[in-house]
Order: structure tokens, then sequence, then C-alpha cells
């Protein structure tokens, strides 16, 4: 059910976008999504705790997937550490697409571009923490 919700919030974005006549390939901006999995993988690295985020993925799409509750705890302050830096990453989609936006001040075009960029960031970030990264710790910490 994790991962039909997952999918069901991300569908609606989606959605969203179509029905306001973006064109979906505006929802994949690559620096953003780079950005933001670079920071997860970054993050899981810098706190070698490789083995922790596959065990708590694990037990959130697996209820048969079993681990102590000191792991689950574990696991889901691990993922509370992603939501929160994946939301830090998210300001820093701002800024550089703020920047490229300013730097393309003369030409309308690539300006409008550098802007729509800027703001897709976040929003890729905040369904990321939200959608992803809080709801998985909070059903690994039993709050479903």
């Amino acid at each position: 059910m994790y991962i039909i919700g997952v999918a069901i919030i991300y569908f609606s974005v989606l959605m969203a976008f179509t029905l306001k006549g973006i064109p979906l390939s505006m929802m994949f901006n690559m620096p953003a999504v780079t950005l933001i999995l670079f920071t997860i993988v970054g993050v899981v690295v810098a706190t070698s705790n490789f083995k922790t985020f596959i065990r708590g993925c694990n037990a959130i799409l697996s209820p048969k997937y079993v681990i102590s509750q000191e792991e689950r705890e574990k696991a889901a302050g691990l993922f509370r550490l992603l939501s929160k830096a994946v939301l830090l990453m998210t300001l820093l989609c701002i800024f550089t697409g703020a920047v490229a936006a300013l730097s393309n001040i003369d030409n309308v075009e690539r300006m409008a571009y550098a802007v729509a960029a800027a703001l897709i960031g976040p929003i890729l970030g905040l369904l990321m923490s939200v959608a992803v990264f809080e709801t998985g710790a909070n059903r690994l910490r039993g709050l479903r």
C-alpha cells in the first residue's frame, strides 16, 4: 500500500501539470533530480548507514520483513535525516535557478526556463521528503 500511496501522490502532481498545460518534460528537470538523488546517496554514504537504509526500505515495503525495534528506530532516524537533507537541497535548487535566471536577464525565453527549473527542484524535493521519507519514517515507527 505504501508504494501505491506514493504513486498516487506523484500521479496527482503529474496530472495537475498536465491539466495546466505544462509539458511533463518540465517535471523531470535533470539537474534537480540529480541534485536530490546525489544528496540521498551522499547522506547514506556519509553516515555509513547503507545497511540500515536497505533494511529500513525492506521493512517499509514488505510487512513480512522483520527487524528489531532498535533497527527500526535507527532506520526511522535515517529517513528523517534524509527528509531534512532533501529539503535543504531544495533551497539550493531555488538559488541556482535564480542565479541562472538572472544571468539570462537579456533573453526572456532562457530566463523563463531557468525560473521554471528553479521551481521544479523544490516540488520534487517536497514530494520526496513528505511522500517517501517522512511517510517511511512514520511507518517504521509504527505510526502509519
